[in-house]
């Protein structure tokens, strides 16, 4: 949509896919970039709206910077500048679901009144498994020298905050206020389940008609984008995921196949762990109360959270 910042009428997103982490946003994004009457800048997560003005050196140590972050206004703008009359915009920073609370005072001083006419989208996956994901992930990168049982611990995630939000696998998976927050705000939203992407094609049509486009375009769904493991071999992983290919220049639809080829690759070098029993029923602990007030607030079953059965 249109918006007038400091002056300025600029082109912003109409969309906003907002979550969480770990839980299949970036296929979402592969997905969504693929209609042509949808556009995604190049590069997801530029997670403007949960920085202010942060210093540069606030990242996991063993992880490059990420250069996707867009800090300044007139940055973020750029993302853009190349969508076509008539298309719906969109932009996908899982940051934006965790940060709720800095997020959308700041998506409201940008956007003025028109941020009711925003849309909010975020996939919700079982947090016992998102959190063990997310570790797996910064451990893939080489950032996380903890094992997983010292890196939930309580004390261990408050020190390591001021470091680097990452570290925080627990806080992300909190999602009872998160999701009240933006409820509560935006007249328009749709919060999935991870679950729901089983159904690719019927979460697609309704997305898409979320979004007043075509719902009935055939798109890729065969996508498992941005795997998470154990380096069988750290430095192959590691030139994988900064090969030269996926830069910001290259065009989204490009991206999708390139990104596939990508992450066909790093399965094979990846070690798919399951989450250990008693660690489970731990976490099970710590998130029971926050799933139950979450079940209440979307009015779905999410018992099946809470079982001691389920794999990571």
């Amino acid at each position: 949509m249109i918006i007038s910042v400091r002056g300025k009428r600029v082109k912003l997103p109409d969309f906003f896919i907002v979550g969480a982490a770990k839980s299949g946003t970036t296929s979402l994004y592969y997905y969504l970039v693929q209609h042509p009457q949808i556009f995604m800048p190049s590069e997801k997560e530029p997670a403007f709206f949960a920085y202010r003005e942060l210093p540069p050196h606030y990242t996991i140590p063993g992880v490059r910077h990420d250069r996707r972050i867009r800090y300044k206004l007139e940055d973020y703008v750029k993302l853009f500048r190349t969508a076509k009359d008539g298309q719906v915009i969109g932009e996908g920073s899982t940051a934006y679901l965790y940060t709720y609370n800095l997020t959308i005072p700041h998506i409201k001083q940008i956007y003025g009144n028109k941020y009711k006419e925003l849309k909010i989208i975020a996939i919700l996956r079982n947090p016992i498994d998102r959190a063990f994901s997310h570790y797996l992930f910064i451990s893939r990168a080489g950032g996380e020298p903890l094992p997983f049982a010292d890196a939930i611990k309580p004390e261990v995630i408050e020190r390591r905050i001021p470091e680097a939000r990452g570290y925080d696998y627990t806080g992300y998976g909190m999602y009872y206020n998160q999701v009240k927050a933006y409820m509560e705000e935006f007249p328009h939203t749709r919060f999935y389940l991870f679950e729901d992407l089983k159904d690719n094609n019927l979460i697609i049509k309704d997305l898409f008609g979320f979004l007043d486009v075509d719902k009935d375009l055939n798109i890729n769904t065969d996508i498992k984008a941005n795997p998470s493991g154990i380096p069988k071999n750290r430095f192959l992983v590691k030139m994988l995921l900064r090969a030269s290919i996926f830069k910001s220049f290259v065009l989204p639809k490009t991206k999708v196949k390139l990104a596939t080829a990508r992450d066909i690759l790093l399965n094979r070098f990846l070690v798919k762990n399951e989450l250990d029993v008693v660690l489970r029923k731990k976490l099970i602990l710590i998130f029971r109360d926050d799933i139950l007030k979450l079940q209440d607030l979307l009015k779905r079953d999410l018992s099946h959270w809470l079982e001691i059965k389920q794999n990571a």
